[in-house]
């Protein structure tokens, strides 16, 4: 007959194996948090808001345009985005980035996706798509940097991807990846740079931005520690990672609400 007491120390000895296997790992990610939290720390005594760049607008799709434009049904017409970048682009926007999935076609018909496309040609623009490790869409083949060079092999990757419509994706300088991953206490504190894919690798949509706004997809080479990008290296983390240097809280950047462009667009179109 098997003792009571036999079981409930077999019972404390795998408990007690268990915690030690998960010992190193508590500790890491504790450690991991700590670091986190008096990064966080730093940048809030040490941040700068008058560094922000005053050559970066932000048109926000806020409550307050929802609420402006509640004779809008969701999704919005693609009419809207496409006179928005048209009006952005005559006041002398460089480059307009549009985080935004634009994977469905318009429910108006393709002529609208066609217009969006043909708009944003017309200028520099980006476009934002998700790659993803389950089955799905292809990469586009022009999501994908040509002449990258640099140590790649530890890249994350992907194989499909949800992408604007190929008549929306023709008229984008770039398409960019949105995804970002959260440090293991849910904030965003780190960006991924590329990403590996079938049809090579795609930048980031952050990365996409820079790039065009450096001059072009050119002498890129990227190691998991830097990344050297038009004439300068940019320190990583070892992972391929960039640090997020915050220059402030929400509304560093100049914000407008995409309502108030909407309302410049009825006014233009009355006279």
């Amino acid at each position: 007959m098997r003792m009571p007491g036999a079981r409930n120390t077999r019972l404390a000895l795998i408990a007690l194996v268990v915690v030690l296997l998960l010992l190193p790992v508590s500790k890491l990610e504790f450690f991991e948090t700590i670091e986190g939290k008096t990064l966080d720390l730093r940048f809030r005594l040490l941040s700068d808001t008058a560094r922000a760049s005053r050559d970066i607008v932000i048109v926000a799709v806020d409550g307050e345009s929802m609420d402006r434009l509640d004779y809008l049904t969701w999704p919005w017409p693609r009419q809207i985005y496409t006179g928005c970048l048209d009006l952005i682009f005559g006041m002398g926007a460089k480059i307009v980035a549009f985080d935004i999935l634009f994977d469905l076609p318009s429910v108006y018909g393709s002529v609208f996706d066609e217009e969006l496309g043909a708009v944003a040609a017309s200028g520099t623009t980006v476009f934002a798509m998700a790659l993803h490790k389950r089955p799905g869409r292809e990469v586009p083949g022009m999501a994908a940097l040509d002449r990258v060079g640099g140590d790649l092999s530890g890249l994350d990757s992907a194989w499909t991807s949800t992408s604007p419509q190929p008549s929306i994706a023709e008229g984008a300088a770039l398409l960019g990846n949105t995804y970002v991953r959260p440090d293991p206490d849910g904030v965003y504190r780190r960006m991924n740079l590329m990403t590996r894919t079938p049809v090579g690798p795609v930048p980031s949509f952050p990365l996409a931005v820079a790039i065009l706004a450096l001059g072009g997809p050119d002498s890129i080479r990227l190691e998991p520690d830097r990344l050297w990008l038009n004439g300068r290296w940019l320190p990583l983390d070892g992972s391929y990672e960039l640090l997020i240097g915050y220059h402030g809280p929400t509304y560093t950047y100049e914000y407008v609400a995409i309502a108030d462009l909407v309302d410049a667009l009825s006014l233009r179109a009355q006279g």
